[in-house]
């Protein structure tokens, strides 16, 4: 008679005896929703105080949950107007936290551009930007605001074309493409580039040729650009797997937040997922368990370092390599058939 292989056996004894072991984190098991109380309806009565410093730390405390954004939304939406530059600079944030909700507000944050100071136009070119596509009809005043002397503005506008995704007429890319030409833009232009045109593969090559620059903080800026383009980064997941091998641990981490929502087509960076494993840095190792949790049972390859990095001195490396042990051993789960003897 066959002997049954142990590998499979060990393996999950293993991955159950470190459910057991690691430590809970901490939090319920189960959400409840939160309902808006007297606070809440104190913080929207204190927009209208005469007290211009009320009025400013009630228009920063109104970034609300989903469910109370019409209570406060349009007493927002008036503070674009206060006297106070200040309250009008926290309102817009505000409002941007909200993101696609506050869309009722995208006509008063338009106005916002014309504005004389830098830091509101740019809070309001963010918050454009996030409240997303409802902000479509504000692209041809945002392709002006791009000629705006101070940088940040500009920033802001390639960051809020790729979000809102252009309006159809072209100019969006025009602009992107304009920024492209812009050492400290182009990283964020690709990445919008790629958000409107996800097919045209020169943007993402851009981005994958900014992983190998010779400045760390552009790898690092690349790399948090892919990961902001989450699975539309994936075309590229080989040129991150390399980077994952980068001399700068700040650019290795960044790299394994790029990999992580791209999942399963990212298994070509399994090898360098493993080294990453026995990383001299702990949130460097915890990272690269996080993603191969992501590639799941593609990355069964990595089994024998999962298991050993468990014994790891740290425990959030611990928690995050059993968690990883679970869909990578998702195969080895599976009933087997009955031995038969020969």
């Amino acid at each position: 008679m066959d002997r049954p292989k142990t590998w499979p056996v060990i393996a999950l004894t293993l991955f159950r005896l470190a459910c057991t072991i690691t430590p809970l984190m901490g939090g319920p098991t189960t959400c409840e929703r939160a309902r808006p109380g007297d606070d809440v309806l104190a913080l929207i009565a204190k927009l209208q105080s005469k007290d211009v410093n009320v009025r400013r730390q009630a228009a920063s405390d109104l970034a609300l949950p989903r469910e109370w954004v019409a209570l406060a939304l349009p007493q927002l939406r008036k503070a674009l107007s206060d006297p106070d530059l200040e309250v009008r600079c926290r309102a817009t944030g505000a409002l941007e936290m909200m993101g696609p909700v506050a869309a009722p507000a995208v006509p008063e944050l338009a106005a916002l551009l014309a504005q004389k100071d830098p830091d509101l136009r740019e809070s309001a070119v963010a918050a454009l930007g996030a409240i997303g596509r409802a902000s479509k009809k504000t692209v041809p005043a945002l392709v002006k605001a791009y000629e705006d002397e101070h940088e940040r503005v500009r920033a802001s506008v390639v960051r809020a074309l790729g979000l809102i995704g252009g309006d159809g007429t072209g100019i969006a890319v025009r602009c992107l493409r304009r920024a492209l030409h812009d050492p400290m833009l182009r990283i964020d232009a690709a990445a919008s580039l790629v958000r409107i045109q996800p097919k045209v593969t020169a943007h993402l090559s851009l981005l994958a040729r900014c992983l190998k620059d010779k400045d760390a903080d552009v790898r690092e800026r690349a790399a948090y650009a892919l990961f902001e383009l989450g699975k539309l980064a994936a075309p590229i997941a080989p040129a991150l797997g390399a980077a994952a091998r980068d001399p700068s641990a700040d650019v290795r981490i960044t790299v394994f937040q790029a990999l992580r929502p791209i999942g399963p087509a990212a298994k070509a960076a399994v090898p360098e997922l493993i080294i990453g494993l026995k990383d001299a840095r702990a949130d460097v190792r915890a990272g690269a368990a996080s993603v191969l949790r992501q590639i799941g049972p593609e990355a069964s390859a990595a089994l024998p370092a999962l298991i050993r990095t468990l014994a790891d001195s740290e425990t959030n490396v611990r928690r995050a390599t059993a968690d990883a042990l679970g869909p990578t051993l998702e195969p080895l789960s599976r009933p087997c058939p009955p031995l038969t003897a020969r």
